[in-house]
């Protein structure tokens, strides 16, 4: 009976472990897979169709509810950009940064896009990062045209999109291929199909595609 007592403990004692370890694992994966920056990468405008050195540019969104003073930020990597003094991005809303504002208000009609920045997006792939004025990394992004990450936006004409703002930029599964040709930069992102089983595997479904509307 004795040593029936300890192994019935003994057994307790390692399931507790378990469910702590399974909780860990998961809550940590959830951490993970959402973004850590009020300000993120997007949308990414790396290898347009046409006119490529005027067509290139990249969204930021404010998954805040509050207002972001970006006085005196910047952008680098493959490209570099420095904010001017009181730019703020409002709470919820985007920001377009491009390579040429004027050839992109001419193409789009927005009028809010900031710019131009120096250098140029790469077409196979590279790293940008967003640091806040005192240089910190505040969010950052690695794309790429092979392996896990989508491959219509390398010269189709299609745009590199998040399918949900508020989840990490670094994660290829994050991303999609915009649905509409040329996207439409300062839009929200909506999903035309996505696996919302935490257990599922993103190799083993087919990848899901975004579109972009006007808010």
């Amino acid at each position: 009976m004795v040593g029936w007592t300890k192994s019935v403990t003994r057994f307790s004692v390692l399931m507790n472990r378990f469910t702590i370890l399974a909780v860990t694992c998961l809550a940590g994966g959830l951490l993970t897979a959402r973004a850590d920056s009020s300000v993120v990468f997007n949308e990414i405008m790396y290898h347009p169709a046409t006119n490529e050195p005027a067509m290139e540019w990249v969204e930021l969104y404010n998954q805040m509810a509050v207002d972001v003073d970006m006085s005196n930020w910047s952008l680098d990597g493959e490209i570099n950009y420095r904010f001017g003094t009181n730019t703020v991005l409002k709470g919820g809303a985007f920001m377009v940064v491009a390579l040429s504002p004027l050839n992109l208000v001419a193409a789009t009609g927005l009028t809010n896009i900031l710019g131009p920045f120096t250098k140029r997006l790469s077409n196979s792939g590279g790293e940008l990062r967003l640091r806040n004025n005192n240089g910190r990394v505040v969010n950052k992004v690695d794309y790429e045209t092979s392996g896990d990450w989508p491959v219509a936006p390398d010269g189709s004409g299609l745009s590199l999109a998040k399918l949900d703002p508020s989840t990490a930029s670094d994660a290829p599964e994050n991303w999609a291929a915009s649905l509409q040709m040329g996207a439409r930069p300062g839009a929200r992102i909506s999903l035309s199909s996505r696996c919302m089983c935490l257990s599922c595997s993103t190799k083993s479904q087919p990848r899901p595609t975004a579109t972009s509307g006007w808010n």
